[in-house]
């Protein structure tokens, strides 16, 4: 007789225990349950190659603490993205940052417009650009 692995009384059973595990790296609590519900999808990737005599909650926590980490080290990275903005714009007259600004925020929602299925391109730009409501 096989051991089938059910997912959804594990994530019942263990879904507060692995968000207080993940509060430990991470101290936003959204974050944490946004680890852990993206740990659980990894797993459940990984179902159909697991032995379900393997310690199945020992490899969720290893995931959560694999993306832990990953969160952690992308804070550390746009933390020192952010302060060299800072210091970059430290440097800029008010008018020149806020052209600059507005600039890369123009670019961003063009890129954000460019990926949007043509009708909800069309749409929004009507919304948006037309004043049409």
């Amino acid at each position: 007789m096989d051991i089938v692995f059910d997912a959804a009384d594990f994530y019942k059973s263990n879904y507060e225990k692995a968000v207080h595990y993940a509060q430990k790296y991470i101290f936003n609590v959204d974050e944490a349950c946004d680890v852990v519900s993206d740990s659980f999808v990894r797993l459940l990737e990984l179902s159909d190659r697991l032995d379900p005599k393997q310690n199945i909650r020992a490899l969720f926590y290893s995931i959560i603490h694999n993306k832990c980490m990953d969160s952690l080290r992308r804070l550390q990275c746009y933390t020192r993205m952010e302060l060299r903005l800072k210091q970059r714009a430290d440097g800029f007259a008010d008018d020149e940052f806020e052209a600059m600004c507005q600039k890369e925020l123009f670019r961003i929602i063009g890129k954000a417009i460019s990926e949007m299925p043509r009708l909800q391109q069309r749409v929004f730009c009507e919304i948006r650009m037309n004043g049409m409501n």
